[in-house]
Formats: C-alpha cells, structure tokens, sequence
C-alpha cells in the first residue's frame, strides 16, 4: 500500500514549516477496497523500492557478514521492497491483507529467489511478527485506526533483537488523510518517542502536495525512518501489549553476530 514518491522537499530537523491546513484525504475509502488497491498494484508492481528499506539493506551490509537474515514486510503490496530484499539476499515473510497484493507479488518474483519468499494474506491489525532482524512497513501502518496500530507498532518491537532494525514509512499529522478515524497520522515527535530503546539512522520528515499514484490530489505529510534498537524494549504508557507468546518461523531462530554500528 501507498501512495507515488515524487521528488520530495525534505525539512530539515529545527525548521519551521508552514502549517497546510488539512484536507478531506484521498484514503478516505475502506482499506478493503479491493479495486482500488487492484488498480494501485498494477500502477506500482515495478516501481523500485523505498528509500528506507535501500537503507536499512545497505546498513546491515555494512556491519559485514551475520549469517542468514530474514525480515517482516507488512503491508508489502505487490512488493516492490520485499523484492529487493530478497535480491539482497534475505529471507521474507510478506505479509498483506489483500489477496491481490500477495498474486501481484508472486507473480512478479524471480524464479530463483522464490524459495526465499513467504507471502501471506493476513490483517496487520492482528498479524503475529515472528522474530526477525527487520520489520519493513511502507505506508502501511497509517491504515490502521489508533487501537489497532499501537498494537501492532508493540507486536513490531517485540520482534526485533538488540541489533535489529525497524524501517517504516508513515503519515505524520498533516497529512491530507489526518482527519479520518479511521487511520492514524502522528506528529513526528510522538514517532521518535515511541522509538526511545532504538537508535534512529535515517529521518526524514516532509510536506508536500502532489498527486497519489492513481492520480488523486492529495496533501503529503510523511514521516520516514530507520531505526536500530540499542536497548530491550521498555513498558510504553497507553500501549497495549501483544497477548500470547509467537515462535518464529525457522528461517528466523538463528541469531546473527551483531556488530555495533558506528
């Protein structure tokens, strides 16, 4: 899921902005609108990746050799970042409520990278997060209403060891779509606190008003990241806590050697 990435105009952290007052978001339909994303696939299948999974790749690359690495792409739609992953030779659980979205996504995988990939439909208001070294959510998450989200954002965290990496693209609260229920935009400051026991390696915070990849006007406001985690988590106030133990799958028991970053 997720909208067309122009050229963005980056602000840098400390400037001021000028607040766009919010407008009706070009989201406002159900997540379940299998036509839309349908047509939203199509559009994006063979786009490159995101940015913040580039990094996060190019991070752990530079720690040199761990051994096997696995990551968690929620929301992965017709994958464009669970292919790179698995062409930087990972191991991938994407994970993506539309049926739609796991088809485009298999179809459009390389033959040789296919027993790498595990793709599967499920909600992320409720998926499991196995343990792994990455979670990757591009403009996924804001889908979620708040209940819903902060559950998944501590399910998230419990899955990544000291060492691992979270990589996420969200809509901050001047997004176009801030004002609908059902869907969270956070200011940034409130996303930088959520990630208090990680180390943040990437930031970008930007606004801009462009068009969705299906053409839509829309008012951006977009909150990037790449975060490393430095410390076991810590109780988050007003954040309910996943119920019930997960076992990782086993292509992601086995723990790499964990080099600090500098």
């Amino acid at each position: 899921m997720g909208p067309q990435r122009p050229h963005p105009r980056a602000v840098a952290r400390g400037t001021k902005r000028r607040r766009v007052p919010a407008r009706a978001g070009c989201y406002a339909r159900p997540v379940t609108d299998s036509e839309y994303w349908t047509r939203y696939y199509a559009v994006t299948g063979e786009r490159p990746a995101w940015q913040t999974v580039r990094r996060a790749i190019e991070l752990f690359a530079a720690e040199g050799p761990a051994g096997p690495l696995s990551a968690v792409d929620l929301g992965c739609g017709a994958g464009r970042d669970t292919r790179e992953l698995l062409r930087a030779g990972w191991r991938v659980l994407a994970i993506d409520r539309e049926v739609a979205a796991i088809a485009a996504l298999e179809a459009a995988t390389e033959p040789q990278l296919r027993a790498a990939l595990d793709a599967r439909v499920a909600d992320l208001a409720d998926v499991d997060v196995p343990a792994c070294q990455l979670v990757n959510a591009s403009l996924s998450l804001p889908f979620l209403p708040s209940d819903a989200f902060w559950g998944t954002w501590q399910r998230i965290l419990a899955a990544l060891p000291v060492g691992g990496r979270f990589a996420a693209m969200l809509f901050g609260d001047r997004d176009g779509s801030a004002p609908d229920p059902s869907m969270t935009c956070l200011p940034p400051a409130e996303v930088r606190a959520r990630l208090s026991s990680f180390e943040i390696e990437y930031w970008v915070d930007l606004e801009e008003d462009t068009t969705t990849a299906l053409g839509e006007p829309h008012h951006f406001h977009r909150v990037e990241f790449v975060a490393r985690r430095s410390a076991a988590a810590l109780p988050v106030a007003r954040m309910p806590s996943a119920a019930g133990s997960r076992q990782a799958p086993a292509w992601a028991t086995r723990r790499p050697h964990w080099k600090d970053h500098t």
